[in-house]
């Protein structure tokens, strides 16, 4: 199954100024990323060990760790949730909605947008949105694109690491707040409907390595006579 798509190009472009980039729209701008968003959030981790810190129920804080952001691009909920004593022993800012996360280690690179309102441990960083600059979700994808060169940024030769002072620094670049929507909105529908047919081939493959077993099994067990 093949999915087919007509891209145009921009009419004219400009040099970025960043040699791994190349070329941009020549109406689009380049700045660091602390320029685009409103301010840049770090998190922590309560102490474990004092069950004050956290809880079970309706009350307590949403907690974001690596785990909650592996596989969705949203967050809806998390498995722990910190009280205000928990808060209050890392000073723990509470993220609005629409707060892009980014995981600088443990899972480097990875984002995630709050659909809550929550804190984060501290190897994500809440990027929170300056509405009339650019968008979370737009930023998101602009992040994704660069996962494969974030080598050039992190703090260490043997684990790659970010810091917040090395997100702040990263180069975005942006278009117009309507063409960032229009970006954002487009890679949502067409990378969910690469991701649905990528889930139907995973299952077609299941299924033929099943019978692949199957096969073999049945043949040389003497159940299918090959002639």
């Amino acid at each position: 199954m093949t999915t087919a798509t007509n891209y145009n190009t921009y009419s004219q472009y400009k040099p970025s100024g960043i040699n791994w980039l190349g070329d941009i729209p020549e109406t689009w701008k380049v700045k660091k990323l602390k320029h685009a968003v409103k301010e840049l959030v770090g998190g922590g981790t309560p102490d474990t060990g004092n069950d004050q810190n956290w809880t079970d129920d309706e009350t307590g804080i949403p907690w974001v760790n690596i785990a909650d952001m592996t596989n969705a691009f949203h967050i809806k909920e998390t498995e722990k949730r910190a009280t205000t004593l928990g808060l209050a022993e890392k000073n723990l800012r509470i993220l609005p909605l629409s707060t892009l996360l980014y995981s600088m280690y443990a899972s480097l690179g990875k984002v995630a947008i709050l659909d809550i309102e929550a804190v984060t441990n501290q190897a994500i960083l809440g990027v929170v949105e300056a509405k009339q600059k650019a968008i979370s979700n737009f930023i998101k994808w602009w992040l994704i694109s660069i996962e494969s060169h974030l080598s050039l940024f992190s703090t260490s030769s043997t684990q790659n690491n970010l810091n917040e002072f090395k997100v702040k620094n990263m180069p975005l670049f942006l278009p117009s707040l309507f063409q960032q929507k229009t970006i954002a909105d487009f890679l949502d529908r067409e990378t969910a409907k690469i991701d649905e047919m990528m889930k139907k081939v995973g299952t077609q493959i299941e299924k033929l390595q099943e019978y692949r077993q199957a096969l073999i099994s049945n043949v040389v067990t003497g159940k299918v006579m090959v002639t």
